[in-house]
């Protein structure tokens, strides 16, 4: 083992420094008292002699590993009989110009049992108003005993007891607090209590240098100096009702120890893991679906949700109660810049909770200070944006299945067929010809060969085929180009018109850097830890940005808000609660991949809390017989106000309007050409009329009708 950093748990928090004053003396003899006043007016004889005092008695070294217990400390409780007042002065003067704050308490030696018992329980009383995290008791074994033993010292957490005192290997205390003690002999006091310059003490102090004997702690001998040589203490901790040696001390290597102090647990008793008829105080954040709050029908309030479902199944399999209070800072729970945790992982750090039943999530730093049990869900870290806008209208939406190039490609191949189809009618003297036999007849003209060409692209077939073999062939050739043209377009058509395919900017956490998307975290979270603590490149980017942006929130009900209301804005955090938000109307949010590391919900106890195994336990139990999975499917599968094309870029969904509307808008635009054309052929005839009837009246000879209109009037009969 190495050297013994004190940080010291006691049973559920980890002992912390702030910087709070020494606040309160109460109860002390007036002999204690006026030294006191003394040393802090500035006279420095008290202390020397307190100092020369405890250095040539049996306590010296183990007050040292007290100063070192109690160095990362906050509020100790110093408790005290009048034959021990030496050494409990030496501990607060030490002290005195530390942050540690110090509620000194005194007992009057009585020995009325029922005096003493009085005053215990005034003691006791006192100990409960100042809250202190740890007590030292300098006082008698009978004292310790019945001290130990008392009921009302016990609170939201389990104190931290450090005897001053011999103790039997078996020693009784209250379940949970944990108790450390120290191998030392019996106490002789050879200072007079009442503190005054005592010539028989100094004669002693004398005389107690030439003394060398083996004692309960080894070999007991002192320097010139009158401090004692080659000091080695054990290290107890009370376990089961027995102390046992968890490490040493010596003035060499100081303070070693084998194993953490745990708290005290007896046979029997609930702090073994027995829950049944155990009150717990449960902490919480509001988290949807986790946990939200709901209106009953007679206009109470009360919570709900998954949390709040799986605690009622633990409570009734377990048999426990519970009462559950809001985190008054609202976070989850991270270590602060003086060292302290906030949020729920604070409150039960504090003592104030025995539980946190939110979605907490397990982290290295968290779990170096509370308790886990087995997850109860697995989840990653999502991102939560807007989805695209697909209001838009689109009137050549029919067109997309093909790229320009395919359109112009497709033009040009009917062009060039009418003129060749045209050509090879012309020239084969199998072909239509006119009534001389030559060129051809207006069946297959040019204007009439475009019209068959774009028949056959529009599937509808012309007046008249080529009856010439070459004509034939390239008119077979072309129909078969036609038919894989309308198959392609048709599938093409299908997809585009009833697949969702819009391109979205954001699709991961990466597309963050590649945009002028804002990215907003929760603080206090694993997520914040998680960034704040990175070392890879394009996460650290990310956290410069979110700290340039200012877009820390403090819960995620904001960031949702703001992923609405905002313009390129994303939001990252648990997956489970992003989904939930985006089933939620009006149906505008979607959730992409995040963090891709997967992490896990658990609930949170106390460090070495005894009944977290057993919550375990029943954990696995919910796991196995499906119970977890049947509150994930109420929670989210059947809370889901969204379909579930929602979430899919390649999901089937039914036909709108302006999805046919460019269609439409075509077939208007025909029906406009036509009735242009419509007119113009009115006007064409009436002035080929008007030309015709102009001529019969000068006696000419009736002219034959314009090739226009014969094109339309004069129709040959089917060969």
């Amino acid at each position: 083992m190495g050297q013994w950093t004190p940080v010291f748990k006691k049973g559920d928090r980890q002992l912390a420094k702030n910087d709070r004053p020494i606040t309160s003396l109460v109860t002390v003899n007036k002999t204690f008292e006026h030294m006191l006043r003394f040393i802090d007016n500035g006279n420095t004889e008290e202390y020397e002699a307190l100092k020369f005092a405890v250095a040539h008695s049996n306590t010296k070294s183990n007050i040292s590993i007290i100063l070192k217990v109690f160095n990362t400390s906050t509020s100790v409780g110093l408790f005290d009989r009048e034959s021990r007042f030496v050494e409990a002065g030496y501990f607060y003067l030490n002290y005195k110009k530390s942050t540690l704050t110090m509620d000194l308490i005194q007992m009057a030696e009585t020995k009325d049992a029922e005096d003493r018992q009085k005053k215990i329980w005034q003691i006791i009383g006192q100990i409960q108003s100042y809250q202190p995290e740890g007590i030292l008791l300098y006082t008698g074994k009978e004292n310790t005993d019945l001290i130990l033993q008392q009921v009302p010292c016990q609170r939201h957490f389990p104190y931290q007891w450090i005897l001053q005192e011999q103790v039997s290997q078996n020693q009784r205390s209250i379940p949970d607090h944990v108790v450390l003690a120290f191998k030392l002999p019996f106490k002789s006091s050879f200072v007079d209590k009442h503190f005054g310059s005592s010539e028989q003490g100094k004669f002693k102090s004398t005389n107690k240098l030439k003394v060398k004997f083996n004692g309960m702690t080894g070999s007991v001998q002192f320097d010139d100096s009158g401090n004692r040589k080659d000091v080695c203490l054990e290290i107890l901790n009370l376990q089961n009702g027995s102390f046992q040696k968890i490490g040493w001390w010596n003035s060499t290597k100081r303070a070693v120890l084998y194993k953490d102090p745990l708290p005290n647990t007896l046979p029997g008793s609930s702090s073994n893991g027995e829950l049944k008829g155990r009150h717990f105080r449960i902490v919480y954040v509001k988290e949807p679906p986790f946990i939200m709050p709901k209106e009953n029908e007679d206009g109470t309030n009360s919570l709900q949700g998954y949390s709040i479902d799986l605690l009622k199944e633990l409570s009734r399999l377990l048999g426990f109660t519970y009462e559950m209070y809001p985190s008054p800072d609202g976070f989850y729970g991270a270590l602060t810049e003086n060292g302290t945790w906030n949020g729920m992982i604070g409150e039960i750090i504090n003592g104030n909770a025995n539980m946190a039943a939110a979605p907490v999530t397990i982290t290295e730093t968290r779990e170096k200070v509370v308790d886990f049990t087995v997850p109860y869900m697995y989840y990653t870290d999502d991102l939560l944006v807007k989805k695209t806008s697909t209001e838009a209208t689109d009137l050549l939406q029919f067109m997309d299945p093909f790229e320009n190039g395919v359109w112009i490609a497709t033009l040009g191949v009917v062009a060039l067929f009418s003129v060749v189809v045209f050509v090879l009618n012309y020239y084969s003297p199998y072909g239509y010809k006119d009534e001389n036999g030559r060129g051809t007849s207006e069946e297959f003209n040019f204007f009439n060969s475009v019209w068959f060409s774009v028949a056959c692209m529009l599937q509808q077939g012309g007046d008249r085929t080529p009856r010439n073999l070459s004509g034939r062939i390239l008119t077979g050739c072309y129909w078969l180009c036609i038919l894989v043209w309308v198959s392609t377009y048709t599938a093409n058509l299908a997809a585009f018109l009833t697949v969702k395919n819009a391109a979205e900017p954001i699709n991961n956490l990466n597309d963050i850097l590649k945009t002028s998307y804002k990215l907003a975290v929760v603080s206090s979270t694993s997520v914040s830890a998680t960034f704040r603590t990175t070392q890879y490149q394009p996460h650290m980017k990310i956290w410069k940005r979110v700290q340039a942006d200012k877009t820390l929130v403090k819960s995620a009900g904001v960031g949702v808000q703001w992923v609405r209301e905002k313009d390129n804005f994303a939001f990252i955090y648990d997956g489970p609660v992003l989904r939930y938000f985006a089933m939620k109307r009006p149906c505008d949010l979607r959730v992409v991949p995040g963090l891709t590391t997967a992490k896990g919900f658990a609930l949170t106890f106390r460090a070495h809390d005894p009944h977290t195994d057993k919550f375990t336990l029943t954990i696995l139990h919910l796991h196995e017989n499906q119970f977890l999975d049947s509150l994930k499917r109420k929670w989210w599968d059947d809370a889901n106000f969204c379909s579930q094309d929602e979430d899919t870029t390649l999901s089937r969904k039914r036909l709108s309007l302006k999805s046919m509307l460019g269609v439409y808008v075509v077939l208007s635009a025909g029906v406009a050409v036509a009735l242009v054309t419509l007119m113009a052929e009115i006007y064409w005839k009436r002035k080929a009329e008007r030309t015709l009837a102009n001529k019969v009246r000068t006696g000419n000879r009736r002219p034959t009708i314009p090739a226009l209109e014969s094109n339309y009037a004069r129709r040959p009969s089917a060969d």
